[in-house]
């Protein structure tokens, strides 16, 4: 089949078609009787050719697929919903609290000194699993003892914390002798970036607010631009 933009939509060529429409070109300009097996100089010309053309045919693809809400994926996929005022659900950081021992005074550097120095060293710890921690605010021991502090995963999302398991410092401070979380109280566990379906789902509902019925219109209402019905921290329990 031809490639053709028209009221159905795009049609590409199979790369089966783009490589008998240029075996076919070969033939017509050096004869029928030329060598264009998979093997030959020819042959392997025809199929390298073939497959840069077919390569650009899917892209083409792609670029038209990435006009359609249902189709298009990431970020093509933001800049359509954004036309209906709606915005990808973002990712949220889990906090926990780290008891950090000490046998001296100390001053421990927290993400709020990022403000001012944006390459200052937050003091970092890190879980069994190898998660990162930071801490939150700048916290400064007048001498030896211990304290429960606020930390936040490096990574964005669900990360999944576990009592007794972040006992280990990424980074070293003279100074700090023990670190560990003996309990996931207090935990705030973040949430995961809206998937695509996701994002699609709650598209489509919003469109039920012009809907008689109260339940779909209550429901829309809680999915639409502003709600906080979608997205938000879950505490943990121990």
């Amino acid at each position: 089949m031809p490639n053709t933009l028209d009221t159905t939509g795009l049609t590409i060529k199979t790369l089966t078609e783009v490589i008998d429409t240029l075996t076919n070109g070969m033939k017509a300009i050096y004869g029928s009787e030329i060598n264009v097996d998979s093997n030959s100089p020819d042959g392997q010309l025809i199929n390298l050719l073939s497959q840069a053309v077919y390569d650009n045919l899917e892209l083409l693809m792609d670029l038209y697929n990435s006009f359609n809400v249902e189709s298009a994926a990431g970020v093509p996929l933001d800049r359509l919903v954004a036309l209906n005022g709606l915005a990808r659900g973002a990712a949220t950081y889990t906090t926990t609290p780290v008891a950090i021992t000490v046998d001296q005074a100390v001053t421990l550097t927290g993400r709020d000194a990022l403000l001012t120095n944006p390459v200052a060293s937050v003091f970092t710890v890190q879980d069994d699993a190898g998660n990162q921690f930071q801490l939150l605010a700048t916290h400064a021991f007048a001498g030896a003892g211990s304290a429960s502090l606020s930390f936040q995963a490096s990574a964005p999302g669900a990360v999944q914390v576990s009592a007794n398991t972040i006992t280990q410092q990424t980074t070293v401070v003279v100074g700090v002798t023990d670190v560990n979380n003996p309990t996931i109280a207090g935990t705030v566990l973040g949430v995961d970036e809206e998937t695509d379906a996701a994002l699609k789902m709650r598209r489509a509902q919003m469109f039920k607010l012009a809907s008689t019925g109260p339940a779909d219109a209550i429901e829309a209402a809680l999915l639409s631009p502003g709600s906080s019905g979608s997205y938000g921290p879950m505490q943990a329990e121990d």
